[in-house]
């Protein structure tokens, strides 16, 4: 039985692999298991977090393991072998663990490489499993575990955030409020979202985009060349403390996505988790956890070269990933707002409260680990 464990990551920021982590360290550490954090370097922005996951942060940043104990890198897998200050890299006489994962349909050869020589990859689905084993990597090294979502955080009765603009707050003015949440890159889809958010709602007065996205210099041209003056979008590039995500959120009704290719998609289980509808393209993770009873899932059956922002472009070179189709989105889209889709909701929150959890994703990564 496991009793400590070094994790290697980055806790600092607002991105996928610091939700994660944090995620996965409060319910390491609320079972009691001795837990040595060491930080990666972090380069962009701080986001501000709860009282109690400080102290955690805390509280594991000084605390330390045997030499024995199995470390767990939860970072992308060419982080494991770069040269650091910290000094920590695969270490003999420890179980070396990579936990990751993947948004287009195969990985690179440096990927595949470090997935053979460490003693376990653990990914987060059984599509980033596939990848893997697809391009290299031994079955037998490959595990799956799930990520999640906090459901004392994130929840129905959440409070929404007052977001307004100069009529007043968005939610007494727009029946129907789709979120998107993103970072600025090629994968996230952005033009298509927005052509295709206003091929369905172009002249709609009941309905609004509210758009989360990091800062993107061009924002307002993008948004200008989709035509969407006649459309209702608002985007907010605001870095939001962790815990007012939750509030965020809860503004809208929908979620909506036209991503070419998720390793998970945090914000989608979120919202799910809030009982809210989901509107996603059926491929990579989406279609490990969603089904036509749980979401409107967008077809997306062709494939493309998968060309993302450097400096990520040299580990999609070689991968394809999906093309969303923008008329049976748009058709998806319409569907969504004809009902209030009570029998989808529940059934994705049910799965999310049995399956998707923080706390079923640490007890999963404990069981894995003790096998």
């Amino acid at each position: 039985m496991i009793k400590e464990l070094l994790l290697v990551t980055h806790t600092s920021g607002p991105g996928g692999y610091e939700v994660h982590s944090r995620g996965v360290l409060r319910e390491l550490f609320r079972t009691g298991i001795k837990v040595q954090l060491i930080n990666l370097p972090y380069s962009r922005a701080v986001v501000k977090k709860d009282e109690e996951m400080n102290k955690i942060i805390d509280v594991c940043v000084n605390t330390n393991v045997s030499l024995t104990a199995p470390i767990v890198f939860l970072c992308v897998p060419n982080l494991i072998f770069a040269r650091r200050t910290d000094g920590t890299g695969p270490v003999y006489g420890r179980k070396n663990i990579s936990y990751t994962t993947f948004e287009a349909d195969r990985i690179c050869k440096q990927w595949v490489e470090i997935g053979n020589l460490l003693d376990l990859t653990l990914v987060t689905n059984s599509f980033a499993k596939s990848v893997w084993v697809n391009s290299g990597v031994k079955e037998e090294k490959v595990e799956v575990v799930e990520e999640g979502t906090d459901l004392e955080e994130y929840h129905p009765d959440v409070e929404p955030l007052p977001l307004k603009n100069e009529k007043g707050l968005l939610a007494d003015q727009y029946k129907n409020r789709f979120i998107a949440v993103m970072e600025h890159s090629n994968r996230k889809n952005l033009d298509n979202l927005l052509k295709t958010f206003v091929k369905a709602f172009e002249g709609d007065k009941e309905t609004c985009l509210i758009l989360k996205i990091s800062h993107h210099t061009n924002l307002a041209t993008r948004i200008s060349q989709a035509g969407c003056s006649k459309t209702n979008i608002f985007a907010y590039t605001t870095l939001l403390p962790s815990y007012t995500m939750p509030n965020f959120l809860a503004v809208g009704t929908h979620y909506f996505s036209m991503s070419h290719g998720e390793g998970w998609d945090l914000s989608c289980v979120d919202m799910g988790a809030m009982k809210r509808t989901i509107v996603v393209p059926n491929h990579s993770s989406y279609s490990t956890y969603l089904n036509d009873n749980k979401a409107f899932l967008i077809k997306a059956d062709k494939k493309e070269p998968a060309v993302q922002n450097p400096p990520l472009d040299t580990l999609f070179a070689g991968s394809q990933w999906w093309v969303p189709d923008v008329d049976d989105a748009m058709d998806k889209l319409r569907e969504s707002v004809r009902s209030d889709n009570s029998k989808k909701k529940e059934n994705f929150y049910r799965e999310i409260k049995e399956k998707y959890t923080w706390k079923r994703c640490a007890e999963k990564l404990l069981r894995v680990l003790n096998e």
